[in-house]
């Protein structure tokens, strides 16, 4: 009985081992640019309601590009966009990639040592957005 159970409980953890998603969550929400006149005020920097966006990831060491992708997305009501980086087009065909060449095509291929990486986000909008980019750092216990 004890083998039994053991064997279930093992199975149920291959398949939740197997089940997960491979990939960085990444959330943001795009601001519009344009100024909304209220009564007295010009106000800007509100969310970017339902528009198209595309949004370069790059994952850069200190010794160059590790991985590039583009995705094109379009914001909700609020002005938030939910991505998965690791699942848009690789830009590692293209000789001329924003930030250099990729030292990995896909994904899954990154080897995630103990080197500090850099994830550079940047945005690009049909709507007379400004190209706006930030990095974050990844690794080494930071974030």
């Amino acid at each position: 009985m004890k083998k039994l159970l053991l064997l279930v409980v093992l199975q149920l953890s291959l398949f939740a081992a197997f089940g997960q998603k491979k990939g960085l969550n990444y959330q943001a929400v795009i601001l519009d640019p344009k100024t909304i006149e209220v009564p007295g005020v010009n106000v800007t920097g509100q969310p970017l309601s339902n528009g198209k966006v595309w949004v370069r990831f790059t994952l850069k060491t200190s010794a160059g590009v590790d991985y590039e992708e583009i995705q094109q997305t379009s914001t909700d009501e609020f002005g938030l966009i939910s991505l998965t980086v690791g699942t848009g087009a690789s830009t590692a065909s293209n000789s001329t990639n924003a930030t250099g060449i990729s030292k990995y095509s896909t994904f899954d291929s990154i080897v995630w040592d103990a080197e500090l990486k850099s994830l550079i986000v940047a945005t690009r909008s049909p709507r007379p957005l400004p190209t706006l980019q930030r990095t974050h750092s990844i690794g080494n216990g930071r974030c």
